[in-house]
């Protein structure tokens, strides 16, 4: 610009854009549109706030105001269009199905225990969520009040899927999600998303974030890493020796499981079989990735059963406890 920004009227354009709108959350504001007045920090998040201050200015009737908004307007569209354009991307991309074959290897979630500083916001630590023995899925329950964010950091790998589910009695909760070392946004707050399944780009911690409006509610989260499952080219059939935890302090409201995620294309059959000393205690489910068809229902106690694919996509394999009892299993699986 020719002279000087009138920011008052600048956050005034923002306020006027945004009214009635409670949250404005994931407007990145480019560095050098930051007032070198204002401490620096171009993450937008709150009612109208920019450069970590808030403004609530009225009409200043500056006359430089119009040559202000519009260079502003332009940042700020660039910006919304990025945001769209993240918000548009499919977040459960079809898996590349993998050949009959071969030798299994388990890509299992990784287990974690210490506390970690959030990249995203200063001075907030996120807990970093432990996985039981063998388990591929975490169970949380808490309070949260509207003004409040809770954080939680998973460690992942690539290729690995992302199970995201957030539920409260009002179903006003919300996940926002990236990963903490790249910075990649996979899930906006403001989307208002209460479930998310999406395979992640890289090996790293990601950065899970809770927020609500409501002034006095709880929640309940689940965050699910299924196994891979990978066969190599020439073998047909491979055994996985698993363990399954119960988690007591949910069941038999939520029942402990244990998910493993296999490819095949469209006119193979799979056939699964579940073995364990308490087998009694367990049931089976069949479960597609993308279409999600049930093919084998773990609610009717089984053991495994033969399935003829439909579809080239992913298929989940569940071992559910459904008696409550912790114990070893071994799952055969068999893809022709």
């Amino acid at each position: 610009m020719a002279h000087e920004v009138d920011w008052h009227s600048v956050f005034f354009l923002v306020e006027f854009l945004f009214k009635g709108k409670d949250d404005i959350h994931g407007i990145d504001v480019p560095p050098d549109l930051a007032n070198p007045a204002l401490p620096g920090c171009p993450y937008l998040r709150g009612n109208i706030v920019m450069c970590g201050v808030a403004f609530f200015p009225g009409p200043t009737g500056n006359p430089q105001i119009g040559d202000d908004i519009s260079e502003i307007l332009g940042a700020f569209a660039t910006q919304t269009a990025q945001i769209a354009q993240l918000s548009s991307t499919p977040t459960s991309p079809l898996p590349s199905p993998l050949p009959t074959a071969t030798p299994v290897s388990i890509t299992p979630a990784a287990p974690n225990t210490q506390l970690i500083p959030s990249t995203r916001t200063p001075n907030v630590v996120a807990d970093q969520l432990s996985f039981r023995q063998g388990g591929t899925s975490i169970y949380l329950q808490k309070p949260i009040k509207h003004g409040n964010q809770h954080d939680y950091s998973v460690r992942a790998m690539e290729g690995q899927t992302l199970i995201l589910s957030v539920s409260s009695p009002n179903n006003d909760i919300y996940l926002d999600v990236k990963g903490i070392q790249d910075g990649k946004q996979l899930i906006w707050g403001t989307t208002q998303t209460t479930y998310w399944s999406g395979t992640l780009p890289k090996t790293q911690d990601y950065l899970i974030t809770l927020t609500t409006q409501n002034p006095d509610t709880y929640y309940f989260l689940s965050v699910e890493i299924p196994a891979n499952i990978h066969f190599q080219p020439g073998a047909y059939s491979a055994t996985i020796d698993g363990f399954i935890d119960v988690d007591t302090s949910f069941h038999p409201d939520v029942m402990t499981r244990i998910r493993y995620l296999a490819n095949a294309f469209a006119g193979q059959t799979m056939n699964v079989t579940l073995s364990s000393p308490d087998l009694s205690d367990l049931s089976l489910g069949i479960v597609g990735q993308q279409d999600g068809q049930v093919y084998i229902r773990y609610q009717v106690k089984n053991s495994g059963g033969e399935v003829h694919l439909p579809s080239s996509q992913g298929y989940y394999l569940d071992v559910y406890s459904t008696g409550g009892k912790s114990t070893a299993f071994e799952l055969e699986v068999v893809i022709k």
